[in-house]
Protein backbone atom coordinates (compact mmCIF):
# COMPACT_ATOMS: atom_id res chain seq x y z
CA UNK A 1 0.00 0.00 0.00
CA UNK A 2 1.10 3.46 -0.82
CA UNK A 3 2.06 5.79 1.98
CA UNK A 4 -0.34 8.30 2.86
CA UNK A 5 0.19 11.91 2.52
CA UNK A 6 -3.07 13.38 2.65
CA UNK A 7 -4.33 14.16 6.03
CA UNK A 8 -8.28 13.52 4.87
CA UNK A 9 -7.17 9.94 3.80
CA UNK A 10 -5.21 8.94 7.20
CA UNK A 11 -8.12 10.41 8.78
CA UNK A 12 -10.59 8.09 6.52
CA UNK A 13 -7.95 5.05 7.02
CA UNK A 14 -8.12 5.67 10.64
CA UNK A 15 -11.92 5.19 10.77
CA UNK A 16 -11.86 2.23 9.05
CA UNK A 17 -9.62 1.10 11.42
CA UNK A 18 -12.32 2.21 14.10
CA UNK A 19 -14.86 0.24 12.70
CA UNK A 20 -13.21 -2.64 12.33
CA UNK A 21 -11.89 -2.92 15.09
CA UNK A 22 -15.50 -2.24 16.53
CA UNK A 23 -16.97 -4.80 14.59
CA UNK A 24 -14.00 -7.53 15.54
CA UNK A 25 -15.04 -6.43 19.21
CA UNK A 26 -19.12 -7.48 18.63
CA UNK A 27 -17.93 -10.62 17.10
CA UNK A 28 -16.02 -11.67 19.72
CA UNK A 29 -18.64 -10.88 21.99
CA UNK A 30 -20.61 -13.35 20.11
CA UNK A 31 -18.61 -15.91 19.54
CA UNK A 32 -18.29 -15.71 23.22
CA UNK A 33 -21.80 -15.22 24.31
CA UNK A 34 -22.23 -18.49 21.78
CA UNK A 35 -19.67 -20.44 23.37
CA UNK A 36 -20.14 -19.99 27.02
CA UNK A 37 -24.06 -21.14 25.57
CA UNK A 38 -22.20 -24.47 24.49
CA UNK A 39 -20.41 -25.04 27.19
CA UNK A 40 -23.38 -24.51 29.27
CA UNK A 41 -25.52 -27.05 26.77
CA UNK A 42 -22.35 -29.87 27.01
CA UNK A 43 -22.24 -29.34 31.19
CA UNK A 44 -25.99 -30.53 30.86
CA UNK A 45 -25.89 -32.97 28.10
CA UNK A 46 -22.33 -34.63 30.48
CA UNK A 47 -24.68 -34.39 33.38
CA UNK A 48 -27.29 -36.10 31.73
CA UNK A 49 -25.03 -38.77 30.25
CA UNK A 50 -23.77 -39.36 33.87
CA UNK A 51 -27.35 -39.83 35.44
CA UNK A 52 -28.10 -42.50 32.13
CA UNK A 53 -25.02 -44.28 32.84
CA UNK A 54 -25.89 -44.58 36.40
CA UNK A 55 -29.32 -46.34 34.78
CA UNK A 56 -27.83 -48.52 32.79
CA UNK A 57 -25.18 -49.89 35.88
CA UNK A 58 -28.60 -50.59 37.91
CA UNK A 59 -30.16 -52.00 35.08
CA UNK A 60 -27.63 -53.97 34.16
CA UNK A 61 -27.28 -54.67 38.01
CA UNK A 62 -30.82 -55.51 38.18
CA UNK A 63 -30.30 -57.58 35.04
CA UNK A 64 -27.79 -59.94 36.17
CA UNK A 65 -29.62 -60.79 40.03
CA UNK A 66 -32.73 -61.19 37.65
CA UNK A 67 -30.73 -64.07 35.63
CA UNK A 68 -29.11 -65.36 38.68
CA UNK A 69 -32.96 -66.16 39.94
CA UNK A 70 -34.14 -67.91 36.95
CA UNK A 71 -31.06 -69.84 37.13
CA UNK A 72 -32.04 -71.01 40.66
CA UNK A 73 -35.67 -71.16 39.93
CA UNK A 74 -35.24 -73.60 37.01
CA UNK A 75 -32.84 -75.85 39.12
CA UNK A 76 -34.97 -75.92 41.38
CA UNK A 77 -37.80 -77.03 38.83
CA UNK A 78 -34.80 -80.00 37.34
CA UNK A 79 -34.64 -81.03 40.85
CA UNK A 80 -38.44 -80.90 41.56
CA UNK A 81 -39.55 -82.54 37.92
CA UNK A 82 -36.93 -85.55 38.07
CA UNK A 83 -38.22 -86.22 41.79
CA UNK A 84 -39.70 -89.02 42.94
CA UNK A 85 -43.09 -88.38 44.38
CA UNK A 86 -41.73 -88.43 48.40
CA UNK A 87 -39.04 -86.06 47.37
CA UNK A 88 -41.23 -83.74 45.28
CA UNK A 89 -43.25 -83.58 48.78
CA UNK A 90 -40.27 -83.51 51.10
CA UNK A 91 -38.71 -80.36 48.78
CA UNK A 92 -42.63 -78.48 48.89
CA UNK A 93 -42.17 -79.32 52.85
CA UNK A 94 -39.52 -77.14 52.39
CA UNK A 95 -40.35 -74.65 50.33
CA UNK A 96 -44.02 -73.86 50.97
CA UNK A 97 -45.05 -71.88 54.20
CA UNK A 98 -48.73 -72.12 53.68
CA UNK A 99 -51.29 -72.80 51.06
CA UNK A 100 -54.80 -71.51 51.14
CA UNK A 101 -57.74 -71.84 48.70
CA UNK A 102 -59.97 -69.41 48.62
CA UNK A 103 -63.17 -69.30 46.94
CA UNK A 104 -63.44 -70.27 43.13
CA UNK A 105 -60.40 -72.12 44.29
CA UNK A 106 -57.95 -69.24 44.33
CA UNK A 107 -54.78 -70.29 45.63
CA UNK A 108 -52.82 -67.86 47.83
CA UNK A 109 -48.94 -69.49 48.57
CA UNK A 110 -46.25 -68.66 51.08
CA UNK A 111 -42.70 -69.21 50.69
CA UNK A 112 -40.77 -70.41 53.71
CA UNK A 113 -38.81 -67.30 54.41
CA UNK A 114 -35.58 -68.98 54.28
CA UNK A 115 -36.36 -70.28 50.56
CA UNK A 116 -33.65 -67.83 49.43
CA UNK A 117 -31.46 -69.80 51.30
CA UNK A 118 -32.49 -72.81 50.83
CA UNK A 119 -32.45 -72.18 46.88
CA UNK A 120 -29.10 -70.60 47.59
CA UNK A 121 -27.66 -74.20 49.37
CA UNK A 122 -29.67 -76.66 46.45
CA UNK A 123 -27.83 -74.71 43.71
CA UNK A 124 -24.68 -74.79 45.00
CA UNK A 125 -24.86 -78.56 45.74
CA UNK A 126 -24.77 -79.12 42.34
Amino acid sequence: MPPITDPDDMELEDEDVVRNIQVNIRLYDGWEELLQGTEAEIDKTRERLYELEARLQNGEQLRREIEIKQRKYCGLNQIFCSGTLEEQKMLLAIVVKRIEVRQDYELNIQLSPDFERFLDGLIEMR
